[in-house]
């Protein structure tokens, strides 16, 4: 049995297209999931979701606009309390992001790292402690 060209050419098409379509799916390496999350970050900028007031879910996302506004990431708790406050008609709130460690922008940590000024130390006593804001901002 001989097989043309043509055929070869045509079987090996065939074959080229169902590994493109599976390399996405088995994806052992994650080798597309840039072109995967360009494809959909481009998608979304084109043909953005249109929001309604009655979603029952809404995601706010910190983007490029967030960083201009409010500053360089990671933000203090205080900024996350006061932003949290703003969300006052959420019934509730979730958010995707560890908070494993202290606030390093904590004014007490000053006091760590002066610790023989003792009017420093005094001041900072006064001031909120940010993780406790923030917690308070999410109870």
């Amino acid at each position: 049995m001989q097989f043309s060209i043509k055929q070869i050419i045509k079987v090996g098409l065939y074959g080229l297209a169902v590994l493109v379509s599976l390399l996405p799916i088995l994806n052992p390496f994650n080798a597309f999931s840039s072109l995967q999350n360009y494809s959909f970050d481009t998608f979304q900028q084109l043909f953005p979701r249109e929001v309604y007031e009655d979603d029952p879910v809404v995601i706010v996302d910190i983007d490029d606009r967030s960083l201009e506004l409010v500053g360089q990431w990671p933000w203090s708790r205080t900024t996350l309390a006061r932003l949290t406050d703003q969300t006052y008609a959420a019934a509730a709130l979730g958010f995707d992001i560890v908070f494993a460690e202290a606030d390093r922008t904590n004014p007490r940590n000053l006091i760590n790292q002066f610790p023989d000024n003792l009017a420093l130390k005094q001041q900072v006593e006064l001031l909120p402690d940010n993780d406790e804001v923030f917690a308070r901002a999410i109870s």
